[in-house]
């Protein structure tokens, strides 16, 4: 839920330019018996904020460039390509603590359907208890 509270208060965060200084994919370590590998997304940006240099590296919430899993290889290759190294692009600061930033405010993308099944499990069970 903090994620998503995070990511409608950055819809309206100020968006500043900011220069991709790294992008690349690595294989991420093994994590099944089904050969199947993560790939791992390295991502920074640059970007000024009242006057301060700030790096970060998420592209948006739900979907950090850290992950331990990494991403799915189809996934991490399209996003390296969208943010190659010295585009200059916007990303959006958190006013309060301007070492926050996210390059696409109010996206959540994969995290909509779990997050959706677990309000309905979390309503239902909490009617059910009061029953």
């Amino acid at each position: 839920m903090f994620t998503m509270f995070r990511l409608i208060r950055s819809m309206d965060w100020p968006r500043v330019d900011c220069e991709i200084k790294k992008s690349c994919t690595v294989p991420s370590f093994k994590w099944d018996e089904s050969d199947l590998a993560g790939t791992k997304l390295i991502l920074e940006y640059q970007y000024k904020y009242n006057g301060i240099n700030y790096s970060g590296n998420i592209i948006r919430f739900g979907l950090l460039s850290n992950r331990p899993r990494g991403l799915s290889r189809l996934t991490a290759t399209r996003l390296a390509k969208k943010y190659h190294e010295g585009k200059i692009t916007m990303a959006s600061v958190n006013p309060k603590k301007p070492f926050q930033s996210i390059l696409e405010p109010g996206e959540m993308g994969h995290m909509y359907f779990p997050l959706t099944i677990s309000t309905i499990l979390f309503l239902v069970s909490f009617y059910v208890f009061l029953n």
